[in-house]
């Protein structure tokens, strides 16, 4: 598939970078201030998270394309891939990576102030496991002996075992309720605690036992997912 002059791959991702940078420059403030915490005027939390996360997704698919089009077309790639091909990738890879910081910076933002829920779990992993590819690319790129399918399955296998194994819903709970007692989150949404798993009643039933009454125990038994140890710790709490 390599019939594509690499002059005419510069020519044509050269603008593209170009772009990149204007669009960088001229947008600086909207993308930096996630950093230092302050929410730009005209954005709510909630928007200004979903909109990086859009952002990024969108970047992310146009890049990557990019790169494996470009990396399997020219006619000087693989191992005699040339310097300037690499760079080419490379600059794809940071330009991606910055804007994953900055979708980051502002799901951080939107956590610190309206706390954990699954969906905001599941995009910041997302996030992490996007950077994580691209970071392995860029080594890819250094190094052309890298077996970049190998590590990229290794580090989805790893990520995705630690997100089921680390009951993400007892964890979203317990950092919710932290926040509340701190004083940090002025309302604790127990009805979404009380939608989650177990795990997540759980917590609420240790931390806050006052906060879970007899009708959420008769709700959770009628739809046969409250658990032995959970039907144990509402007892005692009862008793």
């Amino acid at each position: 598939m390599r019939f594509m002059n690499n002059l005419i791959i510069y020519t044509a991702v050269t603008p593209l970078l170009f772009i990149y940078i204007l669009f960088f420059i001229s947008q600086a403030e909207y993308f930096l201030s996630g950093f230092g915490g302050n929410l730009p005027e005209g954005y709510s939390y909630a928007v200004y998270a979903r909109k990086g996360f859009f952002e990024l997704f969108a970047v992310s698919l146009i890049n990557l394309g990019v790169i494996v089009i470009t990396n399997i077309i020219a006619k000087n790639g693989g191992k005699n891939k040339p310097l300037t091909l690499k760079i080419y990738s490379i600059t794809l890879c940071i330009f991606t990576l910055i804007l994953i910081a900055t979708a980051l910076s502002k799901m951080v933002m939107y956590i610190d102030e309206y706390g954990l829920t699954q969906l905001r779990v599941y995009t910041t992993w997302f996030m992490i496991l996007c950077a994580v590819i691209f970071v392995l690319i860029v080594i890819k790129q250094i190094f052309f002996e890298f077996r970049i399918e190998k590590w990229a399955t290794v580090f989805f296998t790893v990520m995705f075992g630690t997100l089921c194994f680390s009951r993400p819903d007892a964890l979203i709970a317990k950092y919710n309720i932290e926040m509340y007692n701190s004083g940090r989150l002025e309302e604790l949404d127990t009805s979404a605690i009380k939608d989650m798993s177990d795990d997540a009643v759980l917590e609420l039933v240790k931390s806050c036992p006052d906060l879970f009454d007899e009708t959420d125990f008769r709700y959770r038994k009628n739809n046969n997912i409250s658990s032995l140890l959970l039907n144990q710790i509402i007892s005692d709490y009862s008793n």
